[in-house]
């Protein structure tokens, strides 16, 4: 018992200290509370927005002296006529509204009213959660995740990793679940090769077609790294020449494509049999058109594409 006395006096010993501290810490408070009150106030009388003397009332430089009242009245004051005499006869050009106006014909008017893109990424990570692992859609994305564990100091982004993700964001068939997975095969000139195009004439047509010459970046010329990122952009405007034709998409796009073909095979040919076997290899398959031409090199183009990407398609 006597110990339990003892026990109970020092709680109420130390309870009672804190209770002061506290009391005190209050009083501190509310001194300090008081005092920036004051502080407040003194600055709210001492920060009272006054405007600025009106100056004279004088005609303007090259006016006569009896101007209206309208004109004198007009005349920038204060700040605005400081601003003025510093910049000289120097005028700021007006600002116009945003680009609203300017960009209206690109505008998409199928779409929701008050359109966002919240739901966007957030589709993007549903769809990748279903389909792969944890780890290649967080690579995919660019999520930092190496709060979560160390394991992700080492496991970075690659080309095999990436591919994984990207076919299913890019519309493909998954890889089973945990593998990589072949990648998609771009489109290929190879075909309209093995057609009996020549391959300079198609290089030309290349060329031609993005406005590549000597003075360009070495590594999108002939034997370039690039190169057969031209090629495949190339070979992929073909395949789709015909489609986007039937729905009016892109027109300046098929255009090009037109002048490139007339630029290559029909200009620099001087024969109708020369321009046959560019187009396809025989007299019996000769297109005379570049629009009739480009249609069957896209279908030539799109079979092989379809065959090569046979695998990612049906896994």
């Amino acid at each position: 018992m006597q110990q339990l006395a003892t026990y109970m006096q020092r709680m109420s010993s130390s309870l009672t200290t804190c209770l002061q501290g506290q009391e005190e810490l209050l009083t501190r408070l509310a001194a300090k509370v008081e005092s920036m009150k004051g502080r407040l106030s003194h600055l709210g009388q001492n920060s009272t927005l006054r405007p600025p003397p009106r100056p004279p009332k004088q005609p303007p430089s090259g006016s006569p002296t009896g101007s209206s009242p309208e004109a004198v009245r007009a005349a920038p004051t204060g700040a605005a006529a400081t601003a003025a005499t510093s910049h000289g006869a120097r005028s700021t050009p007006a600002l116009t509204p945003g680009g609203g106006k300017k960009y209206s014909r690109f505008s998409v008017s199928s779409l929701l009213p008050d359109p966002t893109a919240g739901g966007i990424r957030p589709a993007c990570v549903n769809e990748l959660v279903l389909t792969v692992p944890f780890e290649f859609g967080s690579v995919f994305l660019g999520h930092n995740v190496v709060s979560i564990s160390a394991f992700f100091n080492y496991f970075k982004d690659s080309t095999a990793v990436l591919v994984a993700a990207g076919r299913v964001n890019f519309g493909w068939a998954p890889p089973p679940w945990g593998q990589v997975g072949p990648a998609p095969v771009p489109a290929s000139l190879q075909p309209l090769v093995d057609l009996g195009v020549p391959m300079d004439d198609l290089n030309l047509f290349v060329n031609y077609l993005f406005n590549l010459d000597k003075t360009s970046l070495p590594r999108l010329l002939i034997g370039g790294s690039l190169r057969l990122m031209v090629e495949a952009s190339a070979a992929t405007l073909i395949m789709y020449y015909g489609e986007c034709m039937a729905n009016s998409e892109f027109p300046r796009v098929q255009v090009c494509l037109q002048q490139a073909y007339s630029h290559v095979f029909q200009c620099n040919s001087s024969s109708s049999s020369s321009s046959s076997s560019s187009v396809g290899g025989s007299a019996s398959i000769a297109l005379p058109t570049p629009d009739a031409a480009l249609v069957h090199w896209g279908s030539v183009i799109h079979l092989e594409f379809d065959r090569a990407n046979l695998p990612v398609v049906t896994p």
